[in-house]
């Protein structure tokens, strides 16, 4: 059993809207459409300048007004067994580095 059942790799194509990350926008969106908890998500990033690396990311809620939620965003590198719980799905990850 995995503590986190749902797994969303996002990488950029160098093309669109998206300059940074799109964790927040695209992770309320993909909750929203599936009815599921961030909590429940492993959320995993590459970027094109730095294609060596993965990064995690942890959702935090933050105070805002109305019924819309919003996060705060942490990254930190990709851990070896979330590395290896994606390798065989995700070819790209063979040249990834395990963060300090």
């Amino acid at each position: 059993m995995h503590l986190r059942p749902f797994i969303v790799v996002a990488g950029q194509s160098g093309e669109g809207i998206f300059k940074t990350n799109c964790a927040e926008s695209l992770g309320k969106k993909i909750c929203r459409d599936f009815e599921m908890n961030v909590s429940q998500i492993l959320w995993i990033e590459y970027f094109p300048h730095d294609p060596d690396q993965m990064y995690v990311a942890t959702f935090r809620p933050k105070p805002y007004f109305g019924t819309e939620m919003f996060y705060f965003v942490r990254w930190r590198p990709i851990n070896p067994n979330e590395l290896e719980a994606i390798r065989p799905f995700i070819p790209e990850s063979e040249n990834v580095k395990i963060g300090d």
